[in-house]
């Protein structure tokens, strides 16, 4: 197993009492099982059902895994509990590695513009894993009340994230951190998520129910989505159409901001969308995001949604969400503590 580099600027800071809790009570322990198959029955709530594979992670020793995110190897990678960073094959063969307590509840995970997976983890720590396991950790320059909570691969070839108290840093792939930008007056309020545009600008969502775009210079602009419905937006991603997708959970939708700042918002609940958290574009050129209740959902670029059941046990919480190499869409289970897979050819397009 590789062991673990720290460059000069890593602090020995600690996670404050209440985002413990808050990491405890949202990945409350469960079993592990064996990997299972799933298939079609009929769905209580008339959504259509899709059938789903799952894979446990008991002999890579995976514990409610995160985020995941699909390698430059093959692979997905993946963030999960007890300090673990790891990938599993298409096939289903998980790997994990140790960090032997240096990072404390990894979270956030991308493809780094290095060919690095790069993660952001709770302790204020901003950390690089290669393909072979090698992991080296930077400190975020923030407080411990202050981590960072989201990434992005910026259009510069530098690592983006944003941390809770509003502030955005930069990582060069050397481990050099800056701050990017922080605070203007009261417009950030807890940056969610973050993404490079199309545009060579940083995108993200805040829960003010605002939209933010950052130059790379660290200049930020911000537009207020109230009006066109949004209400706690989280995951953002550059879709395939030119324009930014993001989930709607205050007001279970998915919405789209173009470059220009212009925002429709796409209502899913007649469609069975619940508090949509993670999206991700898919092979189809549509975009396929997680709900609180155990749905996954799909979005046209024409804003027609469809949410589709999965069948059976061991996919309670499904969390995290990614198009991987294979084609397939890719999804972490945390309370199930299972990694798992849907097929795109499989869906009837609506």
């Amino acid at each position: 197993m590789a062991g673990i580099s720290h460059a000069p600027m890593r602090s020995q800071v600690g996670v404050s009492a209440v985002l413990l809790a808050l990491v405890v009570l949202l990945t409350a322990a469960t079993a592990l099982a064996p990997a299972t198959s799933v298939g079609a029955v009929a769905d209580p709530n008339a959504s259509p059902v899709v059938s789903v594979r799952t894979f446990s992670g008991r002999e890579g020793r995976v514990m409610h895994p995160r985020d995941l995110s699909a390698g430059p190897d093959g692979n997905l990678w993946f963030t999960a509990d007890g300090d673990r960073l790891g990938f599993i094959t298409p096939q289903g063969k998980m790997t994990t590695f140790d960090t032997h307590g240096q990072v404390r509840y990894p979270s956030a995970m991308i493809t780094g513009p290095d060919g690095a997976l790069w993660f952001a983890a709770l302790d204020n720590v901003i950390g690089r894993i290669t393909t072979s396991g090698a992991i080296t950790t930077f400190s975020a320059r923030g407080n411990a009340a202050d981590p960072p909570i989201a990434l992005a691969a910026g259009p510069d070839g530098n690592v983006y994230y944003a941390t809770i108290e509003n502030v955005f840093g930069r990582v060069t792939t050397a481990g050099e951190v800056t701050i990017a930008g922080s605070k203007v007056g009261g417009d950030f309020d807890f940056p969610n998520s973050i993404t490079a545009g199309p545009d060579g600008n940083l995108w993200f969502t805040t829960f003010a129910s605002r939209i933010g775009r950052m130059a790379p210079s660290g200049e930020v602009t911000m537009f207020d989505g109230g009006t066109a419905g949004v209400a706690f937006p989280g995951h953002i991603i550059a879709g395939p159409d030119g324009n930014l997708w993001f989930t709607n959970a205050g007001n279970d939708s998915v919405g789209r901001i173009t470059t220009a700042g212009e925002i429709t918002t796409y209502p899913g609940s007649p469609a069975g969308v619940k508090e949509p958290g993670a999206i991700t574009g898919g092979p189809d050129h549509t975009l396929w995001f997680t709900n609180q209740n155990n749905r996954i959902g799909r979005i046209t670029t024409a804003g027609e949604v469809t949410t589709y059941a999965l069948h059976g046990g061991r996919t309670r919480g499904v969390f995290g969400i990614t198009s991987g190499p294979d084609g397939n869409i890719w999804f972490t289970s945390n309370a199930s503590s299972r990694i798992g897979y849907l097929q795109p050819s499989a869906v009837t397009s609506t």
